[in-house]
């Protein structure tokens, strides 16, 4: 590999944000990987079926209509990696290129559509529409439906509190509905009044373990030296040393990039944070 391969192939992860770096780390995963294989093969000639709860727009699988395997494979997905099957794939841009696509049945009404599994070879640059992945995004919103307040207006509270669950777990950014902070805002309120609020709230209940620091320098770095170690069409395993020169060479600026224990370091953090570290970026 090239300097110039490097820097094409690896300076857009200077520009991403937090779910981007998530997935970055998440495509790696050797556990990822295997579930995605064996997702195509339980999957294949198999429409997803699934049910609206209370608006066109809001559904949920019915998990009962699936093998227990793929069921599993569902549940590890989302409750592990964060992974939920995305509905904005579509099949007239790159998508199918990108996901394993799954077409999902609406029996009540013979509707239907289309869902999609972010394949592991992808980088987060070459989506039309990213991964959806639960816990990569601090904060969720939503306005409450005309449906809800018209349930409410009749006094039909079963189905007023089932739409409040339903949003509950919509608006959490967080794969434990209690570890999220549920704040009501009015929309005619002035913003200085709302950000001093909300910056109070933040100091009051928000605490950022150390564990969840955030080092793109670092990762990008890592990932490049796990990426060059791990290429399984070179004809040899470069050594650390080796790397370290060709780094070196590729970000002249950097002089950590001239100390092959830093290299060596690189390699073990992205190791921890492929293996299952990213969970810590993740507001579980």
């Amino acid at each position: 590999m090239t300097p110039e391969n490097i820097k094409k192939q690896y300076d857009y992860l200077d520009k991403l944000r937090i779910s981007g770096w998530l997935w970055e780390l998440i495509r790696r995963n050797e556990k990822y990987k295997a579930l995605i294989r064996e997702l195509s093969l339980q999957i294949k000639d198999t429409p997803f079926k699934a049910e609206r709860i209370l608006t066109a727009s809001t559904w949920e699988l019915k998990l009962d209509t699936l093998n227990a395997r793929t069921r599993e494979i569902l549940s590890v997905l989302q409750n592990e990696f964060g992974i939920k099957p995305n509905p904005s794939v579509s099949r007239t841009c790159k998508c199918p290129r990108h996901y394993l696509l799954a077409d999902v049945k609406f029996p009540e009404d013979d509707r239907a559509m289309l869902v999609g599994f972010p394949y592991p070879e992808t980088s987060y640059r070459e989506f039309c529409h990213p991964p959806v992945i639960q816990g990569a995004k601090p904060v969720a919103s939503a306005k409450i439906s005309s449906k809800a307040l018209e349930a409410l207006e009749k006094g039909d509270d079963n189905l007023f509190n089932q739409y409040c669950f339903k949003m509950i777990n919509k608006i959490s950014p967080s794969l434990d509905i209690e570890n999220t902070l549920y704040v009501g805002i009015s929309l005619s309120a002035k913003k200085e009044d709302l950000k001093a609020q909300l910056e109070r709230l933040i100091d009051e209940h928000v605490k950022t373990p150390n564990s969840a620091r955030f080092y793109p320098d670092k990762w990008k770095y890592g990932l490049i030296v796990r990426d060059i170690r791990n290429d399984t069409s070179a004809r040899k395993t470069p050594t650390f040393s080796e790397i370290c020169e060709l780094l070196s060479v590729t970000y002249p600026d950097d002089k950590n990039l001239v100390d092959e224990k830093n290299i060596q370091n690189y390699y073990k953090t992205a190791e921890a944070l492929i293996s299952s570290g990213f969970k810590s970026h993740m507001y579980l």
